[in-house]
């Protein structure tokens, strides 16, 4: 919900938000990539730590707290599973993917 809503909040108006939900192996993947301004490579290292809001205003009404993509980690590692910014320099729009095993890699 975070990923989805956070494409929604830093695409641009008539923009594509792009979803996909695959299996590889013992993992579920899914993607989510929109194509708003993209996050700085000095701010990618930070984007998952609470609080932190990187340089790059949102395109919507409301503004964040800085917490939604910790929360996504969180519950990601919870589960067994990854989160990662899969964007490339220079390219346009932001890309997350989340990794979750299938076998219910919840830790204890």
């Amino acid at each position: 919900d975070n990923l989805l809503s956070n494409a929604i909040k830093f695409s641009p108006s008539g923009g594509t938000i792009k979803m996909d939900l695959r299996t590889d192996g013992g993992e579920m993947i899914v993607d989510v990539i929109d194509e708003g301004p993209g996050i700085e490579p000095t701010d990618r290292p930070h984007v998952f730590e609470p609080f932190y809001q990187g340089r790059v205003e949102s395109m919507g009404p409301v503004k964040g707290s800085g917490l939604g993509l910790s929360i996504v980690r969180e519950h990601v590692v919870a589960h067994g599973g990854s989160a990662e910014i899969i964007s490339k320099d220079g390219a346009l729009g932001t890309h997350f993917r989340i990794r979750l095993p299938l076998n219910g890699g919840a830790a204890a």
